[in-house]
């Protein structure tokens, strides 16, 4: 029996271990510029022969599609290029969701976190650095470590106060 206790003890306190390690982890590799995690790409299939009549179709939709990509507006212009998704509390972390609605990649987001107390009184606010790049039309997820002075918040908002387009 004693022995079972502490193999579930090793197992928790490795799982704890991670589970606070992890973000930190991420956020000194998003410093370094070094990839957490290694993606591969597959090339794309090839393509049968065009007549030039087709390529050049194929050449004026490309240069247009750059055209576009380069402008980076949301898809769609009642909206803004970053969208708060969700904002959740843990009694250590907020995490938080933003998507991105452009068609570039976004990276170097501040955002705003305001905490607020049971009878919806602001009790604090944190500026974060949202560490690590949010792909076109993707949603991505941030943990922060949540501040002592929001020990009492019972909910929190996320406002984006800037980005920049990688």
């Amino acid at each position: 029996m004693k022995n079972f206790l502490t193999i579930v003890a090793s197992v928790l306190l490795s799982v704890l271990a991670v589970w606070f390690l992890l973000p930190e982890m991420q956020k000194y590799y998003a410093q370094k510029g070094a990839p957490a995690v290694t993606v591969t790409q597959q090339p794309a299939p090839e393509q049968p022969a065009q007549t030039s009549d087709t390529q050049k179709k194929s050449s004026t939709t490309k240069t247009a599609q750059k055209t576009k990509q380069q402008t980076a507006r949301p898809k769609n212009n009642n909206q803004n290029a970053l969208t708060v998704k969700s904002v959740s509390l843990s009694s250590i972390y907020t995490r938080y969701s933003l998507q991105n609605n452009t068609n570039q990649t976004i990276s170097s987001v501040m955002v705003r976190i305001i905490f607020y107390n049971k009878n919806g009184e602001q009790i604090h606010y944190e500026d974060e650095n949202a560490y690590g790049d949010i792909a076109p039309g993707l949603t991505k997820s941030f943990d922060d470590i949540r501040p002592s002075e929001a020990e009492g918040a019972t909910r929190a908002t996320v406002q984006v106060l800037s980005y920049k387009y990688k």
